[in-house]
Parts: structure tokens; C-alpha cells; sequence
């Protein structure tokens, strides 16, 4: 639709129309610190992260670009730093570790393996997102990425981290 649409470090979404400079405040998600955005074209769903330090698990929203509203998607055991959607709906996030992993979004519990199950009022609809390691990005100590995204044009996955001030890009 043209807009950029984020939140502030209180959890409060902004639409903002870069042509015309308006920016509208949308909506309040109490209590959640948004880390990245990523917008999924084969389905118009806007997605979300913020990390829980308590159970080390990124947790993954569907974000409503009317209201701001953030309803759970799933959770990924991982501290992710940055998130990206490419054409086909696939999830890419990368870890503190500088460590591209693709996301899939699994009915069920992980249970076991060290990670704690997910505690819902209602097991048939939980659920978690599998990661499967990619590649390991040439940062050491990655902290943060200012943020990723995907090319749709060329095909490619684009990371840029202040460390080093460098692009990164996956093909």
C-alpha cells in the first residue's frame, strides 16, 4: 500500500506515508517490544518479532496494519535479531550469531531437547516455528542487524549490520 508501518520501543505502531509525510499512530501492543518487521506478499500478512529473554524464544506475531494489534504466530527457540519474508511466504531470520535460518511454522509442541513446552490453554492450536541453519554470516559477536529484508527483484536476501557497516546478501 505504500506505507511504512512500525513500532516504537513502547509497542506503539505508527503508519507512515512517505509520500505525503503523515504519520498516524495506530494502535498500542502493550508490554512487547517489536524487533523487526516482515511483510509476506503471497499472503498480505505482517509479521512481527520480539524476544523473551526468560525462555531464550523469539516470539513471532501476526501484525495488524489497521490496529497495531500483535496476535502470537508461534515461537522460535533462538535469540533473532532480524526477520524477512521472501516471495513464496518462507520466514528467514537472523540469530546474535550472525546465523541465517529459514522459519517453519509447525502444529504441535518441541518439547524435549532441552526446550520447555509451550504452555497454551489448548494443545491443538499451538504452535512453534522449526529453524534450519542456512549460512553463518563472515560477523563475530553480531549484535544486532539494523534490519534485513528480501529482494524481490533479484532474488536475494539483504543484512545490514553496524559492526561492520556492511551489506550482506544471500542468494
Amino acid at each position: 500500500d505504500g506505507n511504512i508501518y512500525g513500532y516504537d520501543e513502547l509497542g506503539q505502531a505508527y503508519r507512515f506515508n512517505p509520500v505525503t509525510g503523515e504519520c498516524v499512530a495506530l494502535g498500542i501492543a502493550t508490554g512487547v517490544q517489536v524487533l523487526d518487521m516482515a511483510y509476506d506478499y503471497s499472503t498480505g500478512m505482517m509479521y512481527a518479532m520480539s524476544y523473551d529473554a526468560a525462555t531464550n524464544a523469539t516470539i513471532i506475531y501476526n501484525a495488524n496494519m489497521y490496529t497495531g494489534a500483535l496476535v502470537e504466530s508461534g515461537k522460535a527457540y533462538d535469540a533473532f535479531i532480524a526477520l524477512a519474508c521472501d516471495t513464496d511466504g518462507q520466514l528467514y531470520a537472523i540469530n546474535s550469531g550472525g546465523i541465517l535460518f529459514s522459519l517453519k511454522k509447525v502444529k504441535g509442541n518441541p518439547g524435549g531437547g532441552g526446550i520447555a513446552p509451550l504452555a497454551t490453554q489448548n494443545d491443538n492450536n499451538q504452535y512453534y516455528y522449526d529453524q534450519t541453519e542456512l549460512l553463518e554470516l563472515p560477523v563475530y559477536g553480531m549484535v544486532y542487524a539494523q534490519s534485513m529484508c528480501y529482494d524481490h527483484n533479484n532474488d536475494v536476501i539483504l543484512c545490514f549490520t553496524p559492526e561492520t557497516s556492511q551489506i550482506y546478501w544471500v542468494k
